[in-house]
């Protein structure tokens, strides 16, 4: 789903009563009639007025303290006498303005004839809904693309559009010239690298409404436009004590069973390792045992990519150290996921460099997700992990 939301502006009238603050009495009430101070007379009558527009106010309040409401078009089942309809009913109960958004959400097709975005018919329809809302006199904006991305669209050309910075690896031996070709970055438009982009996110669409018809098949997707530059080459020296945990030979071994360190620390987002949770309430873990104590100040994880907007950011968990295998420190506590509609799915951790022949990664189980019912998520049951290293040197996020 592509869109290009503007400002979504809410409005709510407030009007501040008067009150006495804690503790006070309430001073006592002027004297009104015969035998009241002229002053006293115009205060009452003041008073006596100002209660009447707040009253009125309440009964009919104007335009600018009325709420607006979102309007959406949901699944292109939209006609120009449910428009009418939608548009005198706001007006009729005092909702003064709205604004359209086009999406879908899983809801099934009802019309006869579904109203794609953008399509002739679809801007038909607008103008009928604009047309309508200055007949009713109420205020209309729109978002300004179909769906949720806020950034994107057929009009926005590759090279114009948002961008990352990627980057490529060659180490060579020195000191000598070198003389090749440099390996080429990745030029996939995801978030992060080689890291794919997220499969859109299906809301489940219920098949038992009455009136529902069967949804026609969508086109094919449109080749996805990506553009690429080269920015910059930097060369520049390693420390002398930078090890690679690859180079260092340690065994991997999970809650699950052995498993293959290449596909962890090989650079690429694109794969990932399925790490099953943990029976009966318990975490699961990687741990790395080395032949020879290694040193790290830093620790890397990237978990995949998630799914359309939902974010896929490390578990709660922790980095430990171990010198014989069977006591732990805790080097890292691995913070929660980020709100369930957003964070980022790759961090970086420093701590004081440390060294040991044991480290392992230990991963809870995430709390049910509240939404799981609603959505009809499937249930949790494994830690999908693209990359995981430990690091010699020290490192930011």
């Amino acid at each position: 789903m592509n869109t290009h939301a503007l400002r979504i502006t809410a409005y709510a009238g407030l009007i501040a009563l008067g009150a006495s603050a804690p503790g006070q009495t309430p001073a006592p009430a002027a004297p009104r009639g015969r035998g009241a101070a002229p002053q006293d007379e115009r205060r009452r009558i003041h008073s006596d007025a100002a209660e009447d527009a707040l009253e009125r106010g309440f009964k009919d309040p104007p335009d600018s303290a009325k709420p607006r409401a979102w309007w959406h078009w949901l699944n292109g089942n939209v006609t120009k006498e449910g428009i009418s309809a939608d548009l005198e009913w706001m007006k009729r109960v005092g909702i003064a303005g709205m604004q359209m958004f086009d999406g879908s959400l899983g809801v099934p097709l009802f019309v006869d004839k579904r109203l794609v975005w953008m399509t002739p018919d679809w801007k038909d329809a607008f103008r009928h809904a604009a047309a309508e809302a200055d007949r009713l006199g109420l205020e209309m904006s729109m978002a300004a693309s179909g769906g949720w991305s806020e950034t994107a669209g057929p009009w926005v050309k590759p090279e114009e559009g948002m961008k990352k910075v990627v980057w490529s690896e060659t180490r060579v031996e020195g000191p000598r010239k070198f003389t090749g070709v440099l390996s080429h970055p990745p030029a996939v438009n995801g978030r992060f690298q080689d890291m794919p982009i997220p499969p859109d996110f299906e809301f489940p669409t219920p098949n038992d409404l009455p009136g529902a018809k069967p949804m026609p098949p969508p086109p094919p997707p449109a080749p996805d436009p990506t553009h690429s530059a080269d920015t910059v080459v930097l060369a520049y020296r390693l420390p002398d004590d930078e090890v690679r945990i690859a180079d260092a030979g340690p065994r991997v071994t999970t809650s699950a069973g052995d498993i293959d360190l290449g596909a962890l620390v090989d650079g690429s987002y694109n794969r990932t390792v399925a790490l099953p949770v943990g029976q009966d309430g318990k975490p699961a873990w990687i741990q790395c045992e080395f032949p020879q104590p290694f040193r790290a100040q830093a620790f890397s994880i990237a978990m995949a990519a998630g799914q359309g907007f939902f974010g896929a950011t490390p578990p709660n968990g922790q980095l430990q150290a171990s010198q014989d295998g069977q006591n732990w420190v805790t080097l890292v506590n691995l913070p929660g996921p980020e709100p369930l509609f957003g964070g980022f799915p790759i961090r970086t951790y420093s701590f004081p460099a440390t060294t040991a022949g044991w480290y392992r990664v230990v991963f809870m189980a995430p709390p049910p997700n509240p939404l799981a019912g609603l959505l009809s998520l499937p249930p949790f049951k494994q830690f999908d992990i693209a990359e995981m290293e430990l690091l010699s040197g020290p490192r930011v996020n």
